[in-house]
C-alpha cells in the first residue's frame, strides 16, 4: 500500500513528522493510502489526544486524516496509530507514528 501525504507534512518509514507547533494551534494532516481492492479499513489511535478519521474513497483509496489534539501542552509528542486492513483480501497491520514539539 502507498502512502501519501498533504499539507506538507513529511512521511518517512510511516512516520509524519509535523515539525515545530505554535502552543494551541490545530494538529491534523490528511494520508492518501492507495492499494489494490482495500476493504476493512480501521485508524486504531493510541491514546485519546490522538484523532483518526478516515473517509473511503474508493476500493483502491481512503483517505485518513490524523491529528493531535493536545496543543495546548507544550512539549514533545510521538503517538502511534494501528491501521487494520484487507488488501486484495488479505488482512495487513500498519503502524503511523506521529510526532511534533509544540512551542
Amino acid at each position: 500500500m502507498e502512502i501519501l501525504v498533504q499539507n506538507n507534512v513529511k512521511l518517512d518509514d510511516a512516520e509524519v513528522d509535523f515539525g515545530e507547533v505554535k502552543q494551541n494551534s490545530k494538529v491534523k494532516t490528511t494520508l492518501t493510502f492507495k492499494g489494490e481492492n482495500l476493504s476493512n479499513f480501521e485508524a486504531v489511535p493510541g491514546c485519546r489526544c490522538t484523532t483518526t478519521s478516515p473517509k473511503v474513497i474508493d476500493n483502491n483509496t481512503i483517505e485518513l486524516e490524523v491529528g493531535y489534539k493536545d496543543s495546548h501542552i507544550k512539549g514533545a509528542f510521538k503517538k502511534t496509530i494501528t491501521l487494520n486492513y484487507r488488501e486484495k483480501g488479505v488482512k495487513q497491520t500498519k503502524y503511523i507514528k506521529i510526532k511534533g514539539t509544540i512551542n
